[in-house]
């Protein structure tokens, strides 16, 4: 041990322990010491496990193909808790399993067929580029009069993979559940299924409102308050943008 060496004034024995004396360093120690190995000189390599060809082997190019099954697996994965997957048809008809989706659980689930909810996609993607961008929904959201915490709730359904952006499918989704909660419902997938009556959003007057805020490169907070102030009837104290709540960042707003 090195006796000469004293204990440091920072040294904490509840952090770093004992304090010892260090040991004294041997100036021909040259490391831990190991055997010394010779070559083989009947050493060939890795040994190669022998294959046999199986002579009961027969190839099968048609393995894929069944008949008459009696069970069938599905291999899923659900982005959130609690998701029911009832959205499953087999069936070797191309025809009937095209139709039966439109009718149930495909675009036209979410529009119901009424005109209204392609003229709100016309407003947020006028050039059917086929996604939304977040800074559009937003705005386009903003003008349902839910609040900020239910408009985030929304997005992150409408967009569970974080893509930050909604495709056709996407922004119908949004409107389904704008509607759901207008009419009081719980902002969930499952009351995708519920009868509601289209969403309602304020006249456009309002979003030209939103506009001019923009170019005046108001902050985020001054531009979500100078909106409320324009809309009759929003909530004008203690507003905070949806997207603070969600995966819907702040900067897609452009200011």
């Amino acid at each position: 041990m090195d006796t000469s060496e004293e204990k440091p004034e920072d040294w904490d024995h509840a952090v770093h322990g004992e304090w010892s004396y260090p040991m004294v360093k041997n100036p021909l120690y040259k490391g831990e010491w190991k055997p010394r190995q010779i070559d083989n000189p009947n050493y060939r390599g890795v040994w190669p496990h022998p294959q046999i060809d199986n002579p009961h082997y027969s190839p099968d190019y048609n393995i894929y193909s069944y008949e008459n099954i009696g069970a069938i697996g599905l291999d899923i994965w659900q982005v959130r808790a609690g998701t029911i997957f009832d959205n499953f048809l087999i069936t070797d008809d191309e025809d009937y399993a095209e139709d039966f989706g439109d009718e149930t659980w495909g675009e036209t689930k979410f529009s119901a067929g009424i005109p209204l909810y392609e003229t709100y996609y016309k407003q947020v993607d006028p050039t059917y580029t086929g996604r939304v961008g977040a800074s559009e929904a937003a705005l386009f959201l903003k003008k349902s009069g839910l609040s900020d915490i239910v408009l985030g709730k929304i997005w992150d359904l409408a967009d569970p993979e974080g893509k930050g952006y909604l495709d056709k499918q996407g922004f119908y989704v949004a409107l389904r559940l704008v509607a759901c909660a207008q009419n009081g419902h719980e902002v969930n997938l499952s009351s995708l299924n519920l009868t509601v009556p289209p969403p309602k959003f304020v006249s456009n007057t309002y979003l030209n409102v939103c506009m001019c805020c923009m170019r005046s490169k108001a902050s985020a907070g001054s531009f979500i308050n100078n909106l409320f102030s324009k809309c009759h009837g929003f909530e004008t104290s203690g507003c905070c943008p949806a997207v603070s709540q969600s995966h819907l960042l702040l900067s897609c707003l452009p200011v």
